[in-house]
C-alpha cells in the first residue's frame, strides 16, 4: 500500500518529488474480463516440441484450420532463442541486490551467539497483552472473516496496530521509552540514495527523531537540510531500526521481504558507515542492527539485519527470527510481544551504540566533516 508523496515534501535539490507510484501488489492487479481472456496469447509451445495435440487444440480454440505459411528457411536457433521468456524483473532485483552485497539469506557464519540469544528473549520475555481487542476469543473469528480478500489498506488500518502499534501514540499513552521514536506511514526515504531501483517506502517504520542528537552530533553526522544524507532518511527521522511490509494475495510475503530487504541494508549501511568513521566497524561485525517485519493477512515473518565486514568489504545478510500464523491462539500475540521487547531492550542498544560511535568520532567544525 502507498501513497502520493505530500506536497510539502522536498528532494535533495530543492525540487517537487514526483509523485510516486503505487507499488502494485497482488491484490491490485486488474483481473482481465472473459473477452480480453480470448485475446491473451498464450505461450506458444516449444520449437523442439513435436506435440501435434497441442497445435490441433490451437486450430479449434481459433475456430478455423490453421493456413500452412509456405515454406521458407527456419532459424532454429533465432526461434528457440525467442521462445525462451525472458527472466521477471522480480528475479533480476534480488540478482541485482546480491552485486551490492546484499543477501536475502543467513550467512554461513550468522550472527553472534549473542545477537541470537537476544532474539529469543525478544520473543519469549513476559509481556502484558492487550485487551478489549478483536482479537478476544469472541470476536477473533469474525474479525479473520472480515479481513479476507480486503485490501493492503485495510489491513493496515485493523490488523497491523495489533502487531506493530504506533510507537508515538505509545509514548502518548506513557511509554516514556519510546520519547526519541518517529513512526513513519508509507512516507518516502527522500534523503539518501537507493541501492538499487526507487527509494524505499515501507508501509511502516521506525527511527530516532532529530532531536535524539546534539547539534554538535548533527554536526559529526553532516546532517543538513535539503541534502543527501547516509544517516537521515528523511528529515524527522534519523537511523531508522525496524522496518515493516505489508501485502495480500498469493506470494505477497515475497514481495514485501525483498522491499524490507532493501531499506534495512540502507539502514545497515549507515550504522556501518558510523562505525568505519570512529574507527571500529569491528563492533558491528555479525551484530543485529535492525530488524523487518513482513506480513499478510495470515502469516508473520521477522527478521534480523546483520552485516559482515571483511577482506572482501561489506556484506549484508537476514536471519530469520520466527515465521507464524496469525490465527494460531499461541501465536496471535507474538509479533506484538516480539514489537514490545524491542523498545525494552533493542532501543536502548540501539541508541547507545550510535552515541558511543558518535563520542569516537572528532570533527572538523568549520567543514562539519569527520576528523
Amino acid at each position: 500500500m502507498k501513497r502520493a508523496i505530500a506536497s510539502d515534501s522536498h528532494d535533495d535539490v530543492g525540487q517537487r518529488p514526483a509523485k510516486l507510484r503505487r507499488r502494485d501488489s497482488s491484490s491490485t492487479v486488474p483481473i482481465p474480463s472473459s473477452k480480453r481472456q480470448e485475446q491473451i496469447t498464450l505461450q506458444p509451445p516449444s520449437p523442439l516440441s513435436n506435440n501435434v495435440s497441442s497445435r490441433k487444440i490451437n486450430e479449434q480454440e481459433c475456430g478455423h484450420s490453421a493456413i500452412v505459411p509456405p515454406s521458407k528457411p527456419i532459424n532454429k536457433r533465432q526461434e528457440i532463442l525467442e521462445w525462451i521468456p525472458y527472466p521477471s524483473e522480480e528475479f533480476d532485483e534480488v540478482d541485482i541486490m546480491k552485486t551490492k552485497g546484499c543477501f536475502m539469506r543467513q550467512s554461513p557464519a550468522g550472527p553472534t551467539s549473542e545477537e541470537v540469544a537476544l532474539c529469543q528473549r525478544l520473543l519469549h520475555q513476559p509481556v502484558e497483552t492487550p485487551r478489549g481487542t478483536l482479537f478476544d476469543s469472541e470476536f477473533i473469528e469474525s474479525f479473520h472473516d472480515a479481513l479476507r480478500n480486503r485490501s493492503e489498506a485495510r489491513l493496515l488500518i485493523d490488523l497491523h496496530p495489533l502487531l506493530i502499534p504506533s510507537a508515538e501514540n505509545l509514548f502518548i499513552q506513557g511509554k516514556e521509552e519510546l520519547k526519541d521514536v518517529i513512526d513513519g506511514y508509507n512516507d518516502p526515504w527522500l534523503r539518501l540514495g537507493p541501492i538499487y531501483g526507487p527509494k524505499p517506502q515501507p508501509d511502516h517504520a521506525r527511527g530516532l527523531r532529530w532531536s535524539t542528537f546534539s547539534d554538535i552530533q548533527r554536526r559529526k553526522l553532516g546532517i543538513k537540510p535539503d541534502e543527501k544524507s547516509l544517516y537521515a532518511v528523511r528529515e524527522d527521522m534519523y537511523f531508522p531500526y525496524l522496518t515493516a511490509e505489508i501485502k495480500c494475495g498469493n506470494q505477497a510475503l515475497e514481495f514485501a521481504d525483498r522491499q524490507n530487504m532493501h531499506s534495512m541494508c540502507i539502514a545497515l549501511r549507515a550504522v556501518v558507515s558510523l562505525a568505519q568513521a570512529a574507527g571500529c566497524p569491528e563492533e558491528v561485525h555479525r551484530k543485529l542492527l535492525g530488524f523487518s517485519i513482513s506480513h499478510e493477512l495470515e502469516t508473520v515473518r521477522i527478521y534480523g539485519h546483520y552485516p559482515e565486514i571483511g577482506e572482501d568489504g561489506i556484506k549484508y545478510y537476514r536471519w530469520l527470527v520466527k515465521q507464524f500464523n496469525i490465527w494460531i491462539e499461541e501465536d496471535k500475540w507474538a509479533c506484538y510481544h516480539f514489537v514490545e521487547n524491542l523498545d525494552r531492550e533493542f532501543l536502548p542498544i540501539h541508541t547507545g551504540r550510535l552515541m558511543h560511535l558518535l563520542r569516537d568520532i572528532g570533527i572538523d567544525v568549520e567543514k562539519n566533516k569527520f576528523s
